[in-house]
């Protein structure tokens, strides 16, 4: 059986469902209300009122729920019945929807339990039966959901289950489920919870851990379970839709703990909403279950601020006039599903038809208002002055999925062509493009061929290319220009509005104060002039005390370079006493050192005396012999001459005196005997000068003595000087520290009368304030009028003298043309302008990229040439639909009307506040990938 279902699923997947088209199936599955199932047959489970189990058929595809991954279709004919056999006619037929108590036989996979009816039902032997904990032996009560053959599926029909909070020291969350209606089951794989993550709970590897509390003695809804079973074609829809719930009669262990993987930027004390992956359940000694589980959503929106955004969106919706169609005559069968409809009674009375206004809102399923009465009554459209109204619940359904596909689109980056040629749309078509950056438009007129024959319409754009350039350079410095002058505007409004408000607010605290004053005092109306004398005469005081230190600083100036005039003579002074004094040191030195050296040649020439009276004494002969001579003699009997310094010494002496004695008769050859002594001229005549010499150190000493006293007399007027230096420099210094203390006391004093001017200007402010007080309530404006007032005088004052002649430009190239050539070929440029203006820069992209473009079409029926070229390009589009279009032209569509501009101008917000969106996260998406 399986294996024949897969051939089958393989052989169709060629076959695509598209509504409209007619197809052959097998009825595999009976589901509720009578409606059959084929399951496997095109990959999703087909839907069909009316069929009978094992009957094929032929069906015509109504519709494909994408969402629901279920398609519906129509019963055209029967095309081979084949009724299932039954072994005893006379036991009834089991149905879905029927309640059954049954006990479990045995168990199967993924907690199923499978019950035995035989001789029950002459269709059906067995049940299938998916609940948590599910033990052998277990009473139920149950509701059928699906038959098939031999064999049928049910759900547990109440619950008496109850989940104990978790004992122990580990930090602990009661478990919030996402719909408020009925809570979910916490074992089921896929099911969602909205937790607070606990600020205390540990950490294990990746994941936060911590026992979970559930509510006890709650309904819990089990969509879980019918999602899964849904999927794998085992439950009706009508089960689906009505949310039947399960009866469970073992508790859940009283530990369950759930690991929960963090992402998002989830952190500790954060309100998220997570979703179970997988659940074990340990049966050992230590008995509990054990939950993973992944975020999905950060602080998600509760059920209550959900309805409260979908009012306030359908409020704007309704303000645009999006629920307008066309006239009842036009409106296309497609569109019927769209729009209000209503239903007769036998009473007269009508009630809309439509899904539960708060049900849908909550976005669970929903369930159609009824008017329970006997007799039959037709669904026909709701009408309003011959028009029909389109549902706006359905139009924001299918704004926000072709919203979620057109930034899926913005994000890959692919470009958007806005195509709009009525009036109503055509300016704001321009605008949204422009705005979208990525994005070209036509706005005028479509002309045929404009995507399909793409090389002839580039041969066009290329002769108005220049011109185009041209008029954008133009249009972008008035628009720079235009935006400036609106952005200074805006800014002096504001920020005279903001002073105006601070004026205000200070006038009331001004007037809060002068009450309290008054309240307090009945003198308080000459509050202000108290206060301004007051002041005025601190201020006065303050103003005589710091003329007295002035003057007095000025004193103690005059008394400082008087006594700067002083000390510079005084140093002047003692630097002449200085130089005298050194001048007397060094003659002295001098003198003391010639005396030296002539105490020195008189203690020689006595000497010398002393010997030539010793060599009479002992008879012996003295020869002198020139100096020249004497230095060639080398004899016993020959006196040496002193050093060479003292014979120096004694030359100078003897110049001095001029006297030469010369003997040349001596003999030196017979010069031999020892009574014979030979000395030199130099020193023999050196002891006629000691006369001289005794003269001359009376003199040197006679001349020390005077420079004595010269130097003692010089040392004690340096002294004077020095002391008459050291008290100038104490009074300096008094005069400095004075002079400093009169600058802080002056500063303090300029300060405090600084702080007495500021506080009579503000009593004088607050004078003319209260005077002011009554003109200037009027001059707060608020921001949106300050808006409108600037855009207002933009428009009357500065767009007229801002407007340049567009024509001139034309002028320009067709100056060397004759003027009949010039008007015609003017008339063709400014032709092709008009309608090829807006897909101008779409010469940039290759012809390849073009296919790659994402349409957006208002007007459908009015657009039809350019729907075909899309759908023959296999271009994307994006369509909004009124009640006399097509839906199935578009990929995708938005019930609403496309001749009212706030619907179109509404719309092209949304579409393009979603594009620039995702065109910056590309960009950022592009830095981070470029950083890393």
């Amino acid at each position: 059986m399986i294996k024949t279902q897969r051939t089958k699923q393989i052989i169709n997947k060629q076959v695509k469902l598209i509504p409209g088209n007619l197809i052959t199936l097998k009825i595999t599955a009976v589901g509720a209300n009578n409606v059959g199932i084929n399951e496997f047959s095109y990959g999703i489970p087909v839907l069909v009122p009316n069929g009978k189990l094992g009957d094929t058929v032929q069906v015509k595809i109504l519709k494909i729920l994408t969402s629901k991954k279920i398609a519906v279709a129509k019963l055209i004919k029967v095309i081979n019945s084949t009724p299932i056999k039954q072994e005893n006619v006379n036991l009834p037929t089991l149905n879905s929807g029927t309640s059954l108590d049954i006990t479990i036989n045995k168990l199967g996979p993924n907690s199923t339990g499978i019950a035995d009816l035989p001789n029950t039902y002459n269709n059906v032997n067995k049940l299938i039966v998916k609940k948590s904990f599910i033990n052998v032996g277990e009473k139920l009560s149950v509701i059928v959901t699906r038959v098939k053959k031999e064999y049928a599926f049910a759900v547990v029909n109440t619950l008496t289950t109850s989940f104990l909070s978790p004992k122990g020291t580990e930090p602990t969350v009661s478990v919030t489920p996402t719909n408020k209606g009925a809570t979910k089951q916490l074992a089921f794989k896929g099911t969602k919870f909205t937790v607070v993550l606990p600020k205390k709970a540990k950490r294990y590897l990746k994941h936060i851990v911590f026992k979970v509390a559930n509510p006890s003695l709650q309904d819990l809804a089990v969509n879980g379970f019918e999602q899964t079973l849904f999927k794998k074609g085992m439950v009706g829809l009508d089960t689906v839709n009505q949310q039947t719930t399960a009866n469970f009669v073992n508790t859940v262990p009283t530990d369950t703990i759930l690991f929960v993987k963090p992402s998002l930027g989830a952190k500790l004390g954060d309100k998220v909403q997570i979703q179970i992956t997988k659940f074990f359940k340990i049966n050992g000694t230590l008995k509990c279950n054990v939950a993973i589980a992944k975020i999905i959503k950060l602080n998600p929106i509760s059920a209550t601020n959900k309805k409260a955004l979908v009012r306030s969106s359908l409020r704007q919706m309704l303000k645009s006039g999006m629920h307008y169609g066309e006239k009842a005559i036009k409106c296309n069968a497609r569109m019927k599903n769209y729009v209000w409809t209503r239903k007769k009674g036998l009473d007269g009375k009508l009630a809309v038809y439509t899904s539960n206004f708060n049900t849908s809102l909550s976005g669970q399923n929903k369930t159609k208002a009824t008017v329970h009465t006997g007799a039959t009554r037709e669904a026909r459209p709701l009408i309003k002055k011959g028009r029909n109204i389109i549902n706006l619940l359905k139009t924001r359904r299918c704004l926000n999925k072709a919203l979620a596909q057109l930034t899926k689109y913005a994000v890959k980056g692919k470009t958007f062509l806005f195509v709009g040629t009525k009036k109503a749309a055509s300016g704001l078509v321009s605008r949204a493009a422009l705005f979208s950056k990525k994005a070209f438009f036509v706005n005028t007129r479509w002309l045929g061929g404009m995507l399909t024959n793409w090389k002839t319409i580039l041969k066009s754009i290329s002769k108005i290319r220049p011109i185009l350039k041209e008029k954008q350079m133009i249009i972008k410095d008035i628009l720079e220009k235009r935006q400036n002058i609106k952005t200074r505007l805006i800014q002096k409004a504001l920020l005279l509005r903001k002073k105006s408000k601070l004026m205000l607010k200070k006038g009331r605290l001004l007037i809060q104060m002068l009450k309290q004053n008054n309240a307090a005092n009945d003198n308080s109306r000459f509050l202000f002039a108290e206060k301004t004398n007051l002041l005025n005469n601190k201020r006065k005081e303050f103003v005589s005390k710091g003329i007295l230190l002035l003057e007095k600083r000025q004193q103690l100036f005059v008394k400082r370079q008087e006594l700067i005039l002083q000390s510079q003579t005084l140093k002047s002074k003692a630097t002449q006493l200085t130089n005298t004094y050194r001048q007397l040191l060094n003659n002295l030195m001098l003198s003391r050192k010639k005396l030296r050296e002539l105490t020195a040649l008189l203690i020689v020439s006595k000497e010398l005396q002393a010997f030539k009276q010793q060599a009479k004494q002992d008879n012996q002969n003295l020869y002198m012999v020139s100096y020249n001579k004497f230095k060639t003699l080398n004899a016993d009997f020959i006196i040496s001459n002193p050093p060479k310094e003292i014979l120096n010494k004694m030359v100078s002496i003897i110049k001095g005196q001029a006297l030469v004695i010369k003997n040349n008769n001596l003999n030196l050859k017979s010069v031999n005997n020892s009574k014979t002594l030979i000395l030199s001229q130099l020193l023999s005549k050196f002891n006629l000068f000691v006369p001289t010499i005794k003269v001359s150190i009376k003199n040197l000493q006679t001349y020390i003595s005077t420079l004595q006293m010269s130097l003692n007399k010089v040392l004690g007027f340096l002294s004077t000087v020095k002391n008459k230096m050291a008290v100038y420099l104490t009074l300096k210094n008094k005069l400095v520290a004075e002079l400093q203390r009169i600058k802080q006391t002056l500063q303090i004093e300029r300060n405090i009368i600084r702080v007495l001017r500021r506080k009579l200007k503000q009593i004088a402010a607050q004078k003319r304030l209260i005077k002011f007080l009554p003109k200037l309530r009027y001059l707060p404006t608020p921001a949106t009028k300050i808006e409108q007032t600037a855009r207002f005088l933009m428009k009357k004052f500065v767009d007229p003298k801002m407007k340049y002649p567009m024509d001139s430009i034309y002028d320009e190239k067709l100056s060397r043309q004759s003027k009949k050539v010039a008007a015609s070929r003017k008339k063709k440029w400014q032709r092709l302008e008009k309608y090829l203006g807006g897909i101008s820069n779409m010469t940039k992209i290759q012809e390849k990229q073009i296919r790659n473009n994402v349409a957006i079409i208002i007007g459908q029926q009015e657009e039809m040439n350019a729907v075909r070229e899309c759908q023959k390009l296999g271009i994307k589009m994006f369509h909004i639909v009124d009640t006399n279009c097509n839906p199935g032209f578009a990929d995708h569509f938005i019930p609403a009307n496309d001749d009212a501009r706030n619907s179109i101008k509404f719309i092209l917000g949304k579409f393009l506040t979603r594009i620039r969106l995702a065109q910056k996260l590309k960009i950022k998406f592009k830095r981070a990938k470029i950083k890393k």
